[in-house]
């Protein structure tokens, strides 16, 4: 199944949500994964992310996303083995010396570190995924419109999401085409490789040039930046459970930052491993912000059966 980055038009509660509840909360879990260090933590925020991807129903896209982010939290944690020699708790003393590096050592508290990170990671790609794949583009450039932003910056940001997942689906069906045409692809000598990826730039370079004419050529053609004022033939509506949602949201941040300005969630690896929890706070800070974290999905659905009703 190849990676899809589009938005997918779907009957869920996740789909119907206000833009900026869905914004607000992507950058909510961005800023607190960012912020928190302690694994528990981490992972915490990983599995809120859950229940709201199987509201959504993007459980099959998610997954192939999934198989591209491991490979990166493969990487990260393998980086951070090779070149972290700190910690306390030697695993493995490699045989040989690498320059600049001297003898690698494999810690305990390196592998761990490296997992949080790569945890870390996979949370911000998993954020994003629901934001793109439930949320048209359209929803985003009402919504910073709706704050005043410049309706030209809106616009470019909007046609920049959009380029990209066409890009995508450009280079995929040009990889087909000309492996149709008995376009090798895959072959081991350098310079037949190069030949190759030539065959599919050049046309995608193509594309992408004509696409970008006629989108100026609709613009100019529709009368793009002749007037000074605007207006917006749909209107983003907001309820009281929007309103909640967002109150909630706007708390999860407000709490957790609090949380970790009084020592809890913080974390050190190096030069050795602390305990995941200092107290019985820690397990009260985390009752508190799975509740905050876990009932967004739910107020989702919701706001979902009051519009049925």
């Amino acid at each position: 199944m190849a990676i899809n980055y589009q938005y997918i038009n779907k009957d869920t509660a996740i789909h119907h949500l206000n833009p900026l509840s869905k914004l607000a909360w992507t950058i909510v879990i961005i800023i607190i994964t960012l912020t928190y260090n302690n694994p528990i933590y981490l992972l915490l925020f990983f599995c809120s992310l859950i229940p709201v991807i199987f509201t959504a129903q993007i459980k099959a896209e998610w997954k192939t996303t999934m198989k591209f982010s491991l490979l990166l939290g493969l990487l990260i944690i393998f980086i951070n083995i090779l070149f972290s020699q700190y910690g306390t708790h030697i695993l493995y003393q490699l045989p040989f010396r690498i320059p600049l590096i001297g003898s690698p050592r494999i810690t305990l508290e390196a592998i761990l570190y490296g997992l949080g990170n790569a945890l870390r990671l996979i949370t911000i790609i998993s954020a994003f995924i629901v934001l793109t794949l439930t949320t048209h583009p359209d929803d985003i450039m009402l919504l910073m419109q709706s704050m005043r932003l410049p309706y030209k910056t809106v616009l470019l940001t909007s046609l920049s999401t959009r380029f990209i997942p066409t890009l995508a689906k450009d280079l995929r069906e040009i990889r087909e085409a000309q492996q149709c045409r008995g376009l090798e692809l895959h072959q081991k000598k350098l310079l037949p490789r190069v030949k190759s990826s030539g065959m599919i730039i050049i046309p995608l370079l193509s594309n992408s040039l004509d696409r970008t004419v006629q989108i100026a050529e609709a613009m100019e053609a529709r009368g793009f930046n002749t007037l000074k004022s605007r207006t917006s033939f749909q209107q983003i509506r907001y309820s009281k459970i929007d309103f909640i949602m967002f109150i909630l949201i706007i708390s999860c941040l407000i709490f957790s930052l609090w949380a970790y300005w009084q020592g809890w969630g913080n974390y050190q690896y190096y030069p050795t491993l602390e305990k995941l929890f200092s107290g019985r706070s820690d397990y009260v800070v985390l009752g508190c912000l799975s509740i905050l974290l876990f009932s967004y999905p739910l107020l989702a659905s919701l706001k979902r059966r009051t519009e049925f009703d």
